[in-house]
């Protein structure tokens, strides 16, 4: 391998310091996952403590109302997005792709964790979860197009 330096700026040799095109950034996937993955757990487990405190109603006997079911999927979809964000974030380039292959993988843990997670009856309706399901995706890619709306100009687009 040559000195980067010694490379004209126009080779194919010549790589933006996350690798080459169409490289996976792992640690960007790993940590989109996890924004999405952790800060659904621990921020839906705070909501639903404080809905249980303030309304007991909330609660029936199988589980959570569907009202607070349904505000818990926004706040799930909102991490997502945040996590697709992060994704793409830190992927630098392929950013939006880096996204969807985030959401495909929260999907997947979604789907696990549903199947094998349940201790009891699931007490969500079928469209909820079709509604879940559908949802993830594009809510990662949401993110992804966020982060590179927003990200900084480069020198060459200024």
């Amino acid at each position: 391998m040559t000195d980067p330096s010694e490379v004209p700026p126009g080779s194919a040799e010549r790589f933006a310091p996350d690798g080459p095109p169409g490289s996976l950034r792992l640690t960007a996937l790993l940590l989109g996952l996890f924004v999405d993955q952790f800060g659904t757990r621990v921020f839906m487990t705070v909501v639903a403590v404080i809905l249980m405190a303030m309304d007991p109603k909330l609660v029936e006997p199988n589980g959570l109302s569907l009202q607070a079911q349904l505000l818990l999927m926004f706040f799930g979809l909102l991490f997502t997005i945040l996590g697709g964000f992060v994704t793409a974030r830190f992927a630098g380039r392929d950013a939006c792709w880096h996204a969807v292959i985030m959401g495909a993988l929260t999907l997947t843990m979604g789907a696990l964790q549903s199947h094998f997670g349940q201790t009891g009856p699931d007490t969500s309706p079928f469209w909820m979860s079709a509604l879940g399901y559908v949802v993830t995706i594009p809510g990662a890619v949401l993110g992804g197009y966020l982060a590179f709306v927003t990200r900084p100009a480069t020198p060459t687009e200024v």
